[in-house]
């Protein structure tokens, strides 16, 4: 990923009480942790489970797991070694290899815009209606960032290509971009 180390997080709703959060942290295209953090209801023993499990060549060689009733007890547990299931790691990285590309279910198009005061942003969503949208803000403009603003009504749906940067905490910062050729 231009040869920078990756921190891909994903988050998962089961229901109200329940969610999972993985981190899988990347270097040269190949994985080098994935962390899990498990939140499951308190009637649960096992209501709040941290694991990381450690890569090298893709291949998984060492894993720590930690338990807790409540989130308190789990984050003064110690990690102990565990064996875990054998994850589908070409399935997940695939995956990942999809969100950074922009492609198959992670494939972005063109919304909308939008634009207060201080700060103007593009805005893409999913091929599937309500799964997820990004915002990139805006801050220097081009040939096609006049456009895209002055008629975005003939972008909507659209693939566009964007070069974009992630800046300290403010997130995706457009550098440069076009609509998709056919």
């Amino acid at each position: 990923y231009n040869n920078n180390p990756v921190l891909y997080i994903e988050n998962i709703s089961s229901h109200e009480s329940a969610s999972t959060k993985n981190f899988y942290y990347l270097r040269n295209k190949s994985l080098v942790l994935a962390e899990q953090q498990l939140r499951g209801n308190s009637e649960d023993s096992t209501a709040f489970t941290f694991s990381r499990n450690y890569y090298r060549n893709n291949t998984l060689f060492y894993s720590i797991k930690k338990i807790g009733k409540t989130e308190q007890e789990a984050a003064k547990a110690v990690f102990k070694p565990y064996l875990p299931e054998v994850p589908n790691l070409r399935k997940d990285l695939d995956r990942i290899e999809n969100a950074l590309g922009q492609n198959g279910e992670f494939e972005l198009f063109f919304a909308k815009v939008t634009e207060d005061p201080a700060n103007r942003y593009i805005v893409l969503n999913s091929a599937k209606t309500g799964q997820y949208e990004a915002a990139i803000k805006v801050e220097k403009e081009d040939d096609f960032i006049k456009d895209l603003f002055a008629r975005p009504e003939t972008y909507k749906g659209q693939k566009l290509v964007l070069e974009w940067q992630l800046k300290d905490s403010t997130g995706a910062i457009y550098v440069a971009g076009k609509q998709k050729s056919l």
